[in-house]
């Protein structure tokens, strides 16, 4: 049975509640919006650096209305969903989730290592490599392959992206 990242499934339940101070009625603040997003994600991303967060200007205030906004993980843009959820005159809260999966790739790679045969790991040299990116921005669905050598021997393993939290299991 395949268990899923442990620690990705502590940022698959990333689903974030927000606070934007709106600046005196219903006024939207996409600085204040982008501020909270990035602050939200500080170790959250296995160690990366954060960069910039970017959300539209232009938003309608009203409950359950949806956008998007970018943040800068390693440099690489990561698309956040944020939705609307409580519209008042003097503030608006909001909810802000991945829009994709956001794995860094070390954890993929410590998760196909804490799959291997727990013998055969401790006997033989082991080495996983998934790629050169540091992380995986993808949608549900996507296939990630990597590298496992087993004292030189290499072998090919190929993981399902099973859910925007970034819930991965090895596929047979």
């Amino acid at each position: 049975m395949m268990r899923p990242m442990r620690w990705i499934v502590m940022v698959a339940l990333l689903s974030l509640s927000l606070l934007l101070v709106a600046c005196g009625g219903n006024e939207y603040d996409a600085g204040t919006v982008e501020k909270n997003l990035r602050a939200s994600q500080v170790g959250k991303v296995g160690g990366l650096p954060l960069g910039k967060a970017t959300c539209p200007k232009d938003v309608t205030l009203t409950e359950g209305f949806t956008f998007e906004c970018t943040l800068l993980i390693d440099g690489t843009p990561a698309p956040y969903t944020v939705t609307l959820t409580n519209v008042k005159a003097d503030m608006v809260h909001f909810e802000a989730e991945p829009a994709k999966a956001i794995i860094p790739s070390a954890s993929v790679v410590k998760y196909v290592t804490d799959n291997l045969n727990p013998s055969l790991a401790r006997r033989l040299k082991t080495d996983v490599t998934c790629g050169e990116e540091k992380l995986f921005i993808v949608d549900p669905g996507t296939k990630i392959g990597c590298i496992v050598t087993i004292d030189g021997q290499q072998n090919q393993v190929s993981l399902v992206v099973k859910n925007t939290q970034g819930l991965v299991q090895i596929e047979k």
